[in-house]
């Protein structure tokens, strides 16, 4: 693409007369936004006494100031800027966090997995939130690097 400056891939999408299943009730895209703070990872990496990298978990939203860690697990709306959120529920986690993101291969030295659940009694970290967008609204919601959050509920 010349969008993203790699040739070898493309772009697609799922007929609409696909069927999805699901294996159980989870979904790996159950919502658009993904959160966590930077005091969550950090209690995470203090407890396996090693750092763990932010990418392990692939947020699209970082969270950083002063917060308890694990903060975000307890948010049920906020907002960001103009831009409302409603939690969805806590991410669990797959084998993907054992990832090296920057290689793209699986660490053998380290378990983020089993740290995590070492810490957390289970492999979830992270919550998922969806926009709560205003039908009559004359605003374009936007997400900025730097917009302080509003918990509202």
């Amino acid at each position: 693409s010349e969008v993203t400056e790699m040739h070898s891939c493309r772009l697609l999408r799922r007929s609409t007369d696909c069927q999805r299943r699901a294996d159980g009730r989870h979904w790996a895209d159950i919502a658009p936004l993904l959160m966590v703070s930077k005091a969550s990872l950090s209690a995470v990496s203090a407890a396996a006494g090693k750092e763990i990298p932010m990418d392990r978990f692939r947020p699209n939203i970082v969270v950083d100031g002063p917060l308890d860690a694990h903060a975000e697990d307890t948010w049920q709306q906020i907002r960001i800027g103009s831009l409302r959120l409603e939690a969805v529920g806590p991410c669990g986690r797959c084998g993907i966090v054992e990832v090296d993101q920057a290689v793209g291969q699986r660490d053998r030295d380290f378990s983020v997995y089993g740290a995590l659940v070492s810490y957390r009694g289970q492999a979830v970290f992270g919550q998922y939130f969806r926009p709560l967008l205003q039908r009559d609204s004359e605003l374009t919601p936007q997400l900025e690097v730097g917009a302080e959050i509003e918990v509202l509920r």
